[in-house]
């Protein structure tokens, strides 16, 4: 019975799984998660992806037969690519310039892209390694590969193998994001709840002491998560474990008036369906004073986000270069 460990999504959260034979080396499943852009996070993860790789490589040595297991040399390429133009109309749109770092144990090398978007590395180690792919103006992507050849434990011939992987990274900024604005509240009251019909709106009116901007810099986000990458075929050398987005966790932080604005990635495919699934990540909590009618003191309370008004980010038609709005409001916990 052999350790090994996943990491799940962009929690930083590292959590052990046991692999007990080959066969549960050989099914590893893409894992897709995303970050924000902040350097600490983002050298969290990808210092989390490389302890993922090191001990997937341990339980293979583990899994090798020590008297027959030959060292085996992996030409590895790798093509980086706009993943909002090649799922849009098919056509591979190249990075140039793209920095790529292949780590693999105490091993590590630095390339940059060509004119058509490859770089090659000559001598890796069959096994995994991890890369870091960097591009101006896009998402920076961290991914554990699989360079075995359909689950080759290195036993074969010594010869000169080779894989490859195509690595979308996707644009944080321009004129194809849909941008997002509104207004924060919280609500200082919970005797006094609101429906938000015309009677009874959400919104602060004059004398009323029921809601409340949120103070300036309050943060909250919204993760970003491509439903598929390429290279997710298990088996094929080259095949993507796990893939950590830097940037697709996209954060807002309101202004003195509570307003805020927010951009998001989105690819239409030919289906018409969106490329990315949008999920409520984090906030700030707001602390303060709990007004209320009943005559008991005030109290000290802390309030988290609750809901939209009056759509929510998941009712909305989102498109490229598109607009909405919304106002988030936040509720005592």
């Amino acid at each position: 019975m052999f350790l090994g460990v996943l990491i799940f999504s962009c929690s930083e959260e590292i959590v052990p799984v046991i692999i007990q034979d080959r066969s549960e080396l050989d099914s590893l499943e893409t894992v897709i998660g995303v970050t924000t852009d902040d350097i600490t996070a983002a050298q969290i993860a990808n210092d989390s992806l490389k302890r993922y790789a090191d001990s997937l490589n341990a339980v293979l040595k583990e899994l090798k037969d020590a008297n027959t297991s030959l060292p085996q040399v992996v030409e590895y390429t790798l093509q980086i690519t706009d993943g909002s133009q090649g799922y849009i109309n098919g056509r591979t749109a190249s990075l140039a310039g793209a920095v790529v770092t292949v780590s693999q144990g105490n091993f590590a090398q630095e390339l940059t892209t060509d004119g058509t978007g490859f770089v090659t590395f000559p001598e890796l180690e069959d096994g995994f390694i991890s890369v870091t792919v960097e591009v101006a103006g896009y998402s920076d992507v961290y991914l554990v590969v699989d360079l075995r050849d359909g689950g080759s434990d290195g036993t074969g011939s010594p010869d000169v193998r080779y894989a490859a992987t195509q690595v979308m990274v996707f644009p944080t900024s321009g004129n194809d994001l849909f941008t997002l604005t509104g207004r924060s509240y919280y609500n200082q009251d919970l005797n006094n709840l609101r429906t938000g019909d015309t009677n009874d709106p959400f919104h602060p009116y004059e004398g009323s002491q029921i809601y409340e901007t949120v103070p300036t810099g309050t943060t909250w986000s919204l993760g970003c998560t491509p439903s598929s990458i390429p290279n997710q075929t298990v088996g094929r050398p080259g095949f993507v474990v796990s893939a950590i987005y830097a940037g697709l966790q996209r954060v807002a932080s309101t202004d003195v008036n509570g307003n805020w604005t927010m951009t998001l990635p989105v690819v239409l495919l030919t289906t018409g369906n969106n490329l990315f699934s949008y999920s409520f990540v984090l906030s700030d909590q707001i602390e303060g004073t709990r007004i209320n009618v009943a005559p008991t003191p005030n109290s000290e309370e802390v309030w988290a986000p609750l809901f939209y008004y009056p759509l929510s980010i998941f009712e909305m038609q989102i498109f490229p270069g598109g607009n909405g709005f919304t106002d988030l409001y936040y509720e005592p916990i």
